[in-house]
């Protein structure tokens, strides 16, 4: 950008507003109060916010795991009853159909597994985003208090 760019940014921005008391034109000290007040309470809304939906978030994502895993679970369960049931009929289940039951049983034990670590994964980094928001709160109140005193 060259600087006549910029000098018909500067002409076509909004002014800068003009507070109704203190001295030369400058805000008093309640003005500026009530402006960091109200900064200060926006931010905090915003951080609380997001802390609620970090927390939904945990709850909707674990809902979802157990109902996943007793699914699993329980699919793993009709299977290992199937075997149980070819492995005592001797001589008349044949080897592909034990193989299989073998092998989906397997299979489904190692579904299990990943999900139980997607969860952790998941899990973990939820609760690191809900401590930062948590040290963005605290941070903020530690403000709010330092400039009190």
């Amino acid at each position: 950008m060259v600087y006549e760019d910029y000098t018909g940014l500067l002409e076509s921005a909004d002014p800068v507003p003009q507070f109704t008391s203190g001295n030369e034109g400058y805000p008093s000290k309640q003005e500026i109060d009530r402006l960091l007040s109200e900064a200060y309470r926006e931010e905090r809304e915003r951080v609380e916010t997001l802390l609620k939906e970090i927390e939904g978030q945990i709850q909707e994502r674990t809902g979802l795991h157990e109902d996943l895993i007793h699914e699993l679970e329980q699919e793993l369960e009709r299977y290992e009853e199937n075997l149980q049931k070819l492995l005592r009929q001797f001589g008349s289940g044949s080897r592909e159909k034990k193989a299989h039951q073998k092998q989906r049983i397997q299979e489904l034990k190692q579904e299990i597994r990943e999900e139980q670590q997607r969860h952790w994964h998941d899990r973990q980094k939820l609760l690191a985003e809900r401590r930062e928001a948590r040290r963005e709160l605290d941070a903020l109140d530690d403000n709010l208090l330092t400039s009190l005193l």
